[in-house]
């Protein structure tokens, strides 16, 4: 059958139906392609992810459409929010890195 889009909860996008309800589309306000390129390629290194792929609807809209297609394990919601997660603690990581050759800079140059 054909997908079909209807209005789901607080997550501010759209669910298509007739693919098992593992595809949604999200909706993100008042982003740009720094977080929807960075969120795709998180999301493409799951392995419970078959798609994720974002566009700009129009270019003097900071509005991000990001599509996610999981293989039914779990929800896209989940794979959006483990995604998420991810890339925090990434740049958690690198925060602490910068600061560490940062602090090892200055001492340097004393």
């Amino acid at each position: 059958s054909k997908p079909r889009e209807r209005e789901e909860d607080g997550w501010g996008g759209r669910l298509m139906t007739g693919e098992g309800g593992n595809t949604y589309t999200f909706v993100l306000e008042d982003e740009d392609h720094t977080i929807g390129a960075t969120l795709v390629d998180v999301l493409n290194q799951r392995g419970d992810v078959v798609f994720a792929g974002y566009t700009i609807p129009h270019p003097s809209e900071r509005k991000v459409q990001l599509c996610v297609q999981t293989n039914g394990e779990i929800s896209p919601q989940q794979a959006l929010a483990a995604a998420a997660e991810s890339l925090s603690s990434m740049c958690a990581s690198t925060k602490v890195e910068l600061e560490r050759s940062l602090t090892a800079f200055k001492e340097s140059l004393s």
